[in-house]
């Protein structure tokens, strides 16, 4: 099956994305969606080609559509601007020394910023009375 999708929002197009935005390897990529049942599909470890062209084929990972062009084209596809550098950690938990680079679900306790596992513990701690 050969596909040409253009650059939009809708069913049967493409967005450019950045991917791990928060890991180690920020990286620039597109989410396709599916034209026949409206699926977003990420293609982070896709290779996109100069003029667009997606390699490996793209597919549904649940198998429920059938939609799978072997190499689809992304129509307007342009050079990604350079990857972002990874974000720089905050600081560390106090308690379990976990590193982020984002603080949702962190929280200060004591006088201290706690990753979410520790903030869990120690909410639970607090609601038994131990």
């Amino acid at each position: 099956m050969i596909a040409e999708l253009p650059n939009g929002k809708g069913r049967g197009q493409w967005q450019r994305v950045l991917f791990d935005e928060f890991g180690d390897s920020p990286h620039w990529s597109a989410i396709i969606r599916c034209p026949e049942c409206g699926v977003h599909l990420p293609i982070p470890n896709h290779t996109i080609a100069a003029d667009g062209r997606v390699t490996p084929s793209v597919g549904h990972p649940s198998g429920t559509c059938l939609w799978h062009p072997s190499s689809p084209l992304l129509l307007g596809w342009a050079p990604c601007p350079p990857n972002p550098e990874p974000r720089p950690f905050c600081d560390p938990c106090v308690r379990c020394g976990a590193r982020a680079r984002q603080l949702g679900g962190w929280g200060i306790a004591g006088g201290g910023l706690h990753c979410p596992p520790c903030m869990k513990a120690i909410l639970s701690a607090d609601s038994s009375g131990t």
